[in-house]
């Protein structure tokens, strides 16, 4: 077991927080974390904008794929495993109250800066 697994146990979060930082990122700087959540109808959709946004969330977009309606939004966050699964928790259960789901969470890679 190496040291990265120690520290971030082998979690879907810790995983991609790790590939994050083999890629050369600074997981001190804050990224754009993007976050996905699908539900059923677009009035849903549209009814969790504002719960969203009071947790400082920007949505991008709202588009229909396939037969869900998904809400693209980010938010401007230092790439902290603890973090990143408070988020995911407060969006699952915004997501609950109207019958979606979150899909899950991505962010490209902010390298390092060179001294």
């Amino acid at each position: 077991m190496g040291i990265l697994d120690r520290l971030f146990g082998r979690d879907e979060d810790a995983i991609t927080l790790q590939a994050m930082k083999k890629a050369g990122a600074d997981l001190s700087l804050p990224h754009k974390i993007d976050f996905f959540l699908q539900f059923k109808t677009q009035e849903a959709a549209t009814q969790s904008v504002v719960q969203l946004e009071n947790l400082g969330l920007t949505v991008a977009h709202i588009s229909k794929i396939g037969d869900l309606w998904e809400i693209h939004a980010h938010k401007e966050m230092v790439p902290d495993l603890k973090a990143i699964k408070e988020m995911k928790e407060k969006l699952s259960n915004i997501a609950r109250l109207h019958a979606g789901k979150l899909d899950g969470w991505g962010t490209s890679v902010t390298p390092r800066q060179k001294a």
